[in-house]
Order: structure tokens, then C-alpha cells, then sequence
């Protein structure tokens, strides 16, 4: 057993610039900065036993890199043979520990890999580090799937021959053998409905496939349409998806040629063989005379409709609820989208947070409390991380 040494997070301070700004006042209240680093990323958010963590990386003025979590109080760090490790993930184990996956250069090979630790409430990694994946890592997606266990899905190969992978990881951070589900597939992603039923989308073969997946593998495997079509310099980032009570929702983000962020979806309705044409996203929000009820916290909601200005980065909570909400961003503005029924209902404008440059990340809790962060560029080298709740 290797243990991961846990050291007080001071580098952080260090890395900030002697002129602090402000903390940023959103719809919810003042934003609380979880740190000052170099590092473009959203941290990964957690809301688990009545306190909120978050997990970044940043650097200490060494070539080394660090992993970091904070319990909402004191910041600590885990520190990490890790050459840029970023894409972290969190989700509860068992006996208070944490589950992290995140993805990094291998130190061997150089490719990308897929790792993953079982963090205590020590910060320590009590299993060490493990790598899941085994050949060079495009993408992955991973849910809790109750009693401290993550589903992980993941690409692994080279272009033009990657293949989807499976694994679980139980709530004592044991890793099931890998399991091959499907070949010519990439950008997995992952959905849960209420009563635990997963379903897996992915891309292949130029079409966009979907199945339900469990512990004998995939079943009901379907071919919902064809990928959207990239123009030329575009990248398309990831695959995710949503669920309220009728409809499926299906996002691509992607980065244009120039840098900038664009949202691609597409929605059918639940039980439908075949979806409409991805369009991309472009939102208004609207006074209404009615307030719209979302079944979660925070506050008055706006009426809003599909056009006007492009969204530009996002994050949908990939489960089944009656309203699906979504962070956003639109030019410098944080907004909060939520849809139903197959379409755009309604949103919020959160923050001016000017032009982010990775999407930010959404979490929730039992009692629909919603969770934000984000990583604001400030300098040249320097981002502040930042996270706001309906709490």
C-alpha cells in the first residue's frame, strides 16, 4: 500500500497576484474563491455528507504538479507523481473516503492515461495511484452507481481504432477487470435515471449510438442519427447527455477553429429510435409573468427560448430530473439554463465572470441545492477558482 502524503496548501497563496479583485457578487451571493492557481479547468465539484469539495491542480514553483481537495474549510494538498493532470472527477466511496479519476501523461509511455485514487478524509490516497485504462486514453465518463461504487467508461487506442472500456469501481477503491464493450467508439457518456437504469451514448462510425449498460454489458444498443459535422479547426470536446421526465437531451461541446466555444443538442422523446438534427444552441431570457418552477433552489427564474446570442461552454447534471438545469456561459455572463419537455423553459443569469476558458461544472444535493464552479482567468498565468451555491 502506498500513501500519498498530505501538506498545507500554501503554494496557492504564493501563486497569487499581489492585487486581489473583489469577489465576484452573483444572483446567489458572493462567490467563494477556492484558490488562486495556474490552471484553466473548472475544479471538480463534490457535495457529499453536508460539506462541498473541490478538486484542481496547481503548481508550487517546482516543474512538479499537484492534485488538490478542499473540505470547504482549510485548503490541503495531495501530492501527486503527476506530470498535468486534469478532466478530474469526484464521487463518494465508502466510510467518508472519495473516489478521484482524472487523466495524465504516463510516466512510462508518455500517452495519455485515465487514474484514479481512493482519497480518506486525510487526503490521503490509501491504495496509491492506479492507472484504469491501459493504451493511450481520448475520453472518459463515470457516475456513482449507489453503495460507494463508480461506473467508468472510457475510450482507449489510437485514432481511427479506439474502443470503449468498463470498469467499476467498488467503495473500497477495488477495481473490476476491464471489460470491452464496443470498437470503432469514442466520447462515451453516461446517463442515469431515477431507478438506477444506466445509458451509454457514444459516437462511431460517424453515428451517434445509444444502449443500456450493466454488469453483462451492453444491451439494447440503437443508432439515434448521425454526429454532427465539423468545420474545419473545430474540435469537438465531449459527448454528454440529460433526462427529465419525457425527453433526452444530447450536448456537444465544441471549440472552434479560433478558440472560441459553441454548444451543439439535440432532444427526443424518451422511448424515440432516432433523433433530430443537432442545432446549435443559442439562447433569450425573458421576464414572465408567472415565475417558473424548477424543483430546485435558487431563486427567481426567467422565461427563456431557443435563439439569440450563442451559448458558449456547459455543464447539464447527467441524471433524471423533472427540470434539467444547466451552467453556461454566454459571452461574460453565467447563466443557469433549465430545460423540460424537450426544449429551452427557462434560465438565470448568475454572474459577469468574463470569457472562461474551459466550461464550468454543476453539482446538486438531496434537497436540490445546485453547485457551481468555475476557473476566471485573471493574468497571464493566473486563474481564480471560484464556487457559488444556492445554500
Amino acid at each position: 500500500m502506498r500513501a500519498v502524503a498530505l501538506c498545507v496548501l500554501l503554494c496557492l497563496a504564493a501563486c497569487a497576484p499581489a492585487a486581489e479583485p473583489m469577489l465576484p457578487q452573483t444572483l446567489w451571493g458572493r462567490a467563494v474563491r477556492v484558490a488562486s492557481a495556474p490552471y484553466a479547468h473548472a475544479p471538480a465539484l463534490l457535495v457529499e455528507g453536508g460539506r462541498v469539495w473541490w478538486a484542481w491542480s496547481g503548481v508550487d514553483g517546482t516543474p512538479r504538479h499537484y492534485a488538490s481537495i478542499t473540505p470547504q474549510s482549510v485548503p490541503v494538498i495531495l501530492a501527486l507523481d503527476a506530470f498535468y493532470p486534469f478532466d478530474y472527477a469526484l464521487f463518494p466511496a465508502l466510510d467518508g473516503r472519495t473516489h478521484w479519476l482524472w487523466l495524465d501523461r504516463h510516466a512510462e509511455s508518455g500517452e495519455l492515461r485515465l487514474l484514479f485514487a481512493l482519497v480518506n478524509g486525510d487526503a490521503v490516497a490509501e491504495l496509491g495511484i492506479n492507472v484504469l485504462s491501459s493504451a493511450p486514453t481520448s475520453h472518459y465518463s463515470a457516475l456513482a452507481v449507489g453503495e460507494g461504487r463508480v461506473r467508468v467508461v472510457w475510450s482507449e487506442g489510437s485514432l481511427g481504432a479506439r474502443a470503449l472500456f468498463t470498469r467499476v469501481l467498488d467503495g473500497r477503491g477495488r477495481a473490476s477487470l476491464p471489460q470491452l464493450l464496443t470498437r470503432s467508439a469514442d466520447y462515451p457518456a453516461l446517463l442515469q435515471e431515477r431507478d438506477g437504469t444506466l445509458w451509454l451514448f457514444w459516437q462511431g462510425e460517424g453515428q451517434l449510438w445509444r444502449a443500456r449498460l450493466d454488469d453483462e454489458g451492453l444491451a439494447q444498443v440503437t443508432r439515434l442519427g448521425l454526429t454532427p459535422a465539423l468545420a474545419w479547426g473545430d474540435s469537438l470536446e465531449s459527448l454528454s447527455a440529460a433526462h427529465d421526465d419525457t425527453h433526452t437531451y444530447l450536448f456537444w461541446q465544441l471549440e472552434r477553429a479560433d478558440g472560441t466555444p459553441a454548444l451543439l443538442w439535440s432532444a427526443y422523446s424518451h422511448g424515440a429510435a432516432h433523433m433530430p438534427r443537432p442545432m446549435p444552441l443559442a439562447a433569450v431570457l425573458e421576464e414572465a409573468d408567472t415565475p417558473l418552477a424548477t424543483g430546485f433552489n435558487g431563486g427567481r427564474v426567467q422565461a427563456a427560448r431557443l435563439g439569440g446570442q450563442a451559448v458558449g461552454w456547459a455543464q447539464a447534471l447527467p441524471q433524471q430530473t423533472a427540470v434539467v438545469p444547466m451552467v453556461a456561459t454566454q459571452d461574460d455572463k453565467l447563466l443557469m439554463l433549465y430545460w423540460h419537455g424537450g426544449t429551452l423553459v427557462g434560465g438565470q443569469t448568475l454572474a459577469t465572470v468574463g470569457r472562461l476558458l474551459r466550461p464550468p461544472r454543476l453539482a446538486s444535493d438531496p434537497q436540490q441545492h445546485l453547485y457551481v464552479a468555475w476557473s476566471q482567468p485573471y493574468d497571464a498565468t493566473t486563474a481564480h477558482l471560484y464556487s457559488i451555491s444556492t445554500r
